[in-house]
């Protein structure tokens, strides 16, 4: 059961989405910002958290980019968890946030081919994700008509 129809939703400038700054789960406190383009130094910094591959950020919260209450996005990414374990998948935790961090989402960090991804965003209602290429992040569209976009927009 969804928490809103299941239609295809707009989206034509990203909103927010290519400000984002990746904050991950590690002892250096890894950060990759999505406003910068992807470096020796970028590439570096995803090997040390074990990112040598592309893979995808995905996030529970806030289905259909419209908040909810703390509860419900904790129940939704334990129902994302639980995916991530049946999956296989090799996985991290990194928090999506606003520059200034006045907004994070609890999101993870998946090794797992794209368009297995997108399928996992449409399932827990997410406009898009982050993908990762080898060489550039994108943002890519899930339950959103929005552009396969590369950051960082010029």
């Amino acid at each position: 059961m969804t928490d809103h129809d299941d239609g295809d939703y707009t989206d034509h400038d990203w909103g927010a989405f290519p400000n984002t700054v990746l904050y991950f789960h590690d002892e250096h406190e890894t950060t990759i910002d999505l406003r910068d383009s992807v470096t020796a130094f970028t590439l570096a910094r995803l090997a040390r958290v074990g990112l040598t591959e592309p893979f995808g950020v995905v996030t529970a919260y806030n289905p259909y980019g419209l908040p909810r209450p703390k509860v419900m996005n904790e129940a939704r990414e334990g129902r994302l968890l639980a995916a991530l374990s049946l999956n296989g998948w090799t996985w991290l935790p990194v928090d999506g946030c606003s520059p200034n961090r006045a907004h994070c989402e609890p999101s993870v960090a998946i090794i797992a081919p794209l368009d297995e991804l997108r399928a996992l965003a449409i399932e827990h209602e997410q406009l898009a994700i982050f993908w990762f290429d080898g060489t550039q992040f994108w943002i890519i569209p899930a339950r959103s008509s929005g552009p396969e976009t590369p950051l960082p927009l010029r």
